[in-house]
């Protein structure tokens, strides 16, 4: 067990230190690479424009009906409540909008109207702006070696850090328990989702966790 402890934290090390170099030893390192990263899905992913934000997913690039939705200062999963529904979900005791399910934070709540950048540059321009102005809603999930944004409730969407070395480049990770506990049958979810553990480090340890999943291969 120590033995595997030990040699974890040494891949864990190597990856950090290969981030570090891409990013040109930039202190946050983290976001810095992310965006790099984030750039080479959005080459791939086929990004679309709404009214009032970007999104990835919903499209012939990802089949699935799970969306990633961002702008200067918010970012959303939003994803069919259909499989929950047909697997028990209450809807009485879960928000459902219009046959849909959303998680997501509004980082710009609490800033200056200068620092409210809401108005849409480009795609990678504004998951910048998240970068600069929440860079601690910015994960590196050294397991998958996989760059996320926290979407608070311990939902998630991630990406490769490596999209050439990696079979999941976007992986849509939402919190089963809150579905659970609002009558969902985990293991009755369809729709494309894993009912799954997932190895996630806090504060040192790596824990075993269970999560829905929904990844794609864009290559």
């Amino acid at each position: 067990m120590k033995k595997a402890v030990i040699t974890g934290f040494i891949i864990a090390a190597a990856l950090f230190s290969s981030i570090l170099a891409a990013a040109g030893g930039e202190l946050d390192v983290v976001g810095a690479d992310s965006a790099r990263a984030f750039g080479e899905v959005l080459g791939a992913a086929a990004p679309y424009e709404t009214a009032t934000c970007w999104g990835i997913g919903g499209s012939e690039a990802l089949g699935g009906s799970a969306r990633f939705l961002w702008n200067g200062g918010a970012a959303y999963v939003q994803v069919s409540a259909e499989p929950f529904l047909e697997a028990g979900l209450d809807p009485e005791k879960f928000e459902v909008y219009g046959g849909v399910i959303v998680f997501g934070r509004d980082f710009s709540k609490g800033q200056g109207i200068k620092q409210k950048i809401n108005i849409k540059k480009d795609p990678l321009a504004d998951y910048s702006n998240i970068v600069k102005t929440s860079p601690d809603s910015i994960n590196y999930h050294a397991a998958l070696d996989h760059y996320g944004v926290k979407l608070g409730g311990g939902n998630m969407f991630e990406w490769a850090r490596d999209m050439a070395g990696n079979d999941k480049d976007v992986v849509f990770v939402l919190n089963p328990e809150p579905l659970i506990s609002a009558g969902a049958d985990p293991e009755k979810v369809k729709g494309g989702w894993v009912y799954t553990q997932v190895p996630v480090e806090e504060n040192g340890r790596t824990e075993l966790v269970w999560k829905f999943l929904q990844a794609y291969d864009l290559e």
